[in-house]
């Protein structure tokens, strides 16, 4: 079973997160291009004005699937959007691997990898996960954690997954 991240699933995480937006205090924007969500810019209410909190940009490769997603926060006094990490995606041929990338103010490009997150099929309904994080001392990848997740429903979207952890990214 092939694992892959497509604008269908930005897309359904942008819908599942925009239906709980009154109740959690932020309203979201989507832009896309046909079927491809481009863009998610977060605004965060303020009695009855919305102002600018964060900003998603989304890059797909020539297969349709997630390739980048790269956040922005907006800064007031300058009013700009700053980036912050991009998240990048390299998969294979039984999964994905993950990327985040913090944003160097100094050298203002993206740095290396401060973490890596593989995220492999074993079966039909099997997903190991693990996470690596950048070790300075060692100038290597450290293993931090591992899991396996168990799948029993039939046809469950990995948006439906990922929208409680897109929705705390915000706060």
């Amino acid at each position: 079973m092939e694992l892959i991240i497509t604008s269908t699933t930005i897309a359904a995480m942008f819908f599942n997160i925009s239906t709980s937006s009154v109740s959690n205090g932020y309203c979201y924007n989507a832009e896309t291009n046909g079927n491809e969500v481009n863009k998610i810019t977060v605004f965060e209410a303020s009695g009855k004005y919305l102002g600018r909190k964060l900003q998603y940009r989304f890059d797909y490769d020539a297969l349709g699937r997630l390739a980048n997603k790269e956040a922005q926060r907006w800064n007031n006094l300058t009013e700009q959007w700053e980036n912050v990490y991009k998240l990048v995606y390299h998969y294979t041929e039984t999964g994905f691997r993950l990327s985040r990338h913090d944003w160097d103010k100094k050298t203002q490009s993206y740095g290396k990898a401060t973490t890596l997150t593989d995220y492999e099929m074993l079966g039909d309904r099997l997903m190991a996960v693990t996470t690596y994080s950048w070790n300075t001392r060692k100038n290597d990848y450290t293993k931090v954690d591992g899991f396996v997740i168990m799948d029993p429903h039939e046809g469950l979207l990995l948006a439906e997954s990922l929208s409680p952890i897109l929705a705390n990214e915000q706060k």
